[in-house]
């Protein structure tokens, strides 16, 4: 396993398939006849660059092996070198939140390419995959996108989420209210679903901003808002377990998914 970075308040995600084990929300079930395109979405500025040689060495082995797949790596680091199968795209480090809370414009800015694609998905930036995961994170034509229970939540009740109770928030969910509490450092999609989901997050982070309004916890809460709203519609995505974003460390409810002596740390 790669060394723990913990300083500076960055916590590592682990994603781990545990099909055979545990059940998911929703079953896939999607076939393929050939190896799909896949889109891997990366985003690494400033320190954070130290994560991505361990997450794409990790990737390569675990991610959708049978597949094929195109990194895009998001970083100011103009002068890394790069495998082939890596596209970097330049990205300016920018202050928090908005890093993270304008991700879906760095996303939509480059549709061209990835409407190319058959599937997208986004990984957050210090993440380790430590076994295969495979076609059970396809979506279908009617789910569209995937999202993953967030840890900290799994199987809370609504009323003590931390969904944005701002309503004037375009990430507002009243209380009492809201599904599923999901994560915003593991989702996708199909390559239209997930591009019509970051155009969408992309235009409320805007009116979010233009009304001096951060949301809750970025756009995570935004993302949120959009799930709750695609239920609601009756397109349910397709909705993993929390075993798809492990942290390393902390969540004690979340030691039902790592292995037997590993409860704390895994490693």
């Amino acid at each position: 396993m790669p060394q723990n970075h913990n300083g500076g308040g960055i916590c590592a995600y682990f994603l781990t398939d545990k099909k055979n084990t545990y059940r998911l929300v929703q079953e896939s079930q999607i076939s393929y006849t050939s190896p799909k395109k896949i889109a891997v979405l990366y985003i690494s500025t400033g320190r954070y660059i130290c994560f991505w040689n361990d997450f794409y060495t990790s990737a390569e082995k675990h991610f959708l092996p049978r597949h094929k797949k195109t990194y895009f790596l998001f970083t100011d680091h103009d002068d890394l070198s790069v495998p082939d199968n890596v596209v970097k795209i330049h990205q300016e480090q920018l202050p928090r939140p908005h890093i993270t809370l304008k991700r879906y414009h760095f996303f939509s800015a480059i549709e061209s390419l990835l409407k190319k694609f058959d599937y997208i998905y986004f990984v957050n930036g210090n993440t380790i995959i430590t076994q295969d995961i495979n076609e059970e994170i396809f979506p279908n034509n009617t789910q569209k996108i995937m999202v993953t229970l967030h840890p900290g939540f799994y199987r809370a009740n609504p009323r003590h989420v931390t969904y944005d109770r701002n309503p004037k928030s375009r990430a507002f969910i009243p209380l009492n209210q809201g599904t599923y509490y999901v994560m915003g450092g593991v989702n996708g999609g199909t390559a239209a679903g997930f591009l019509e989901m970051s155009k969408k997050l992309k235009a409320e982070t805007d009116i979010d901003l233009n009304n001096g309004i951060i949301p809750r916890w970025h756009d995570e809460s935004l993302l949120n808002r959009y799930v709750e709203t695609q239920i609601q519609n009756g397109k349910t995505p397709l909705i993993l377990l929390p075993v798809y974003g492990i942290p390393q460390s902390g969540f004690s409810n979340m030691n039902e998914f790592r292995p037997p002596g590993k409860n704390k740390d895994i490693g």
